[in-house]
């Protein structure tokens, strides 16, 4: 499943994601406005995926929405993050076969007000989300999000830019 961290670390709000890509979504990495790094696995080495993709956000945007379409060993078919623009990102290549279209996505919101910082899974579904309110402060500060994932350090396993 995904990895999970051996223990919480204090991050902001998110300005730029990442994901590496095979056939599945292999990998997710949510870079955070303070400097910090939390990243998600599924089972499958990152030196699988062929594919990185990389989106900054707008210093007004915001990630309010994430959609998961499960697979049995890779954080899914299909990931999408939804920003407070309304602007879609994420990879959704294999919605296109015909029983994935059947498929409804989990989606998870973060509320009113509030903006998503973090993501919890269960093995490799997304089973909840780490929030922080709209306004929270980005300078590192108190406004910050708790949210567990795989260190991302140089771990010699590859992985996004």
């Amino acid at each position: 499943g995904a990895e999970a961290a051996t223990q919480l670390n204090t991050v902001n709000t998110v300005r730029e994601i990442c994901m590496c890509v095979s056939m599945c979504v292999d990998y997710v990495e949510l870079r955070m406005r303070d400097g910090s790094v939390v990243c998600y696995r599924g089972n499958v080495a990152v030196e699988q995926s062929i594919v990185a993709y990389t989106w900054p956000l707008e210093a007004s945007e915001h990630i309010v929405a994430v959609e998961q379409i499960v697979s049995s060993s890779y954080l899914g078919h299909a990931f999408v993050f939804e920003l407070s623009s309304k602007r879609r990102i994420g990879y959704e290549g294999y919605c296109q076969i015909r029983y994935l279209k059947k498929l409804k996505p989990k989606r998870i919101e973060a509320g009113s007000g509030k903006q998503i910082c973090g993501l919890v899974f269960n093995k490799n579904e997304l089973e909840g989300i780490d929030t922080v309110p709209m306004s929270a402060d980005t300078s590192g500060g108190a406004g910050g999000c708790a949210a567990a994932g795989a260190d991302c350090g140089d771990d010699g396993k590859g992985g996004p830019p």
